[in-house]
This record gives C-alpha cells, structure tokens and sequence, in this order.
C-alpha cells in the first residue's frame, strides 16, 4: 500500500510545548483525511498521554493547513520567527484549561 501521509506528536523546543506535525500527499487531499488523522491525534494526546496543550506551526501563505488547525479548534497565538523564517503558531488546550471537548 502506497504511503499516503503521516502525522506526529513530538516535543518542540522551540515553542517548550508537545506539537503535531502532519503532511499529507497531493492525491489525497480534500478528502477528509488530514481533519480525520489530526482529531484522531489531539484526542489521544489528550486522552492517553494527558496533555494539556498541544501546538502547530505552519507557513503563512498554507492557508488551506491554518483553516484545518481552526476547524479542529486551534487557536491562533503570536507568529513565531524561526529559521529566517515566519510561522503562524496554533495552540489547542484540554477541556481542563479551556477547551470545550478534548
């Protein structure tokens, strides 16, 4: 089976939080699947690792990955200049610290 995609929970020191990092190949696009594998993630995060907040970073111009961050209820935080570069940075917190559901 071809390699569609993949999507991580690693520790980001840049930021000092746990983020999720997620790529997903062209032909499978806008079809559900990013949203599907991202909740997937974020619950478990929450659920079995017991995270209180996890965070994305992403390009300006990606708006199609910052609309996805936004409809999974990530909020957007203070850009981030990492690299010689701009980063939105997103955050996303447990129903403990504010989030409605985990």
């Amino acid at each position: 089976m071809p390699e569609s995609g993949q999507i991580c929970l690693r520790p980001d020191s840049d930021v000092g939080d746990v983020a999720v990092g997620y790529a997903l190949d062209v032909g499978y696009w806008r079809q559900g699947l990013a949203r599907e594998a991202l909740e997937a993630v974020v619950g478990y995060g929450f659920r079995e690792r017991s995270l209180q907040r996890m965070v994305a970073t992403v390009r300006p111009e990606n708006i199609v990955s910052r609309a996805l961050l936004e409809r999974c209820r990530f909020v957007r935080e203070p850009d981030l200049f990492l690299r010689n570069k701009t980063l939105c940075l997103y955050a996303r917190q447990t129903a403990s610290a504010g989030d409605m559901t985990p």
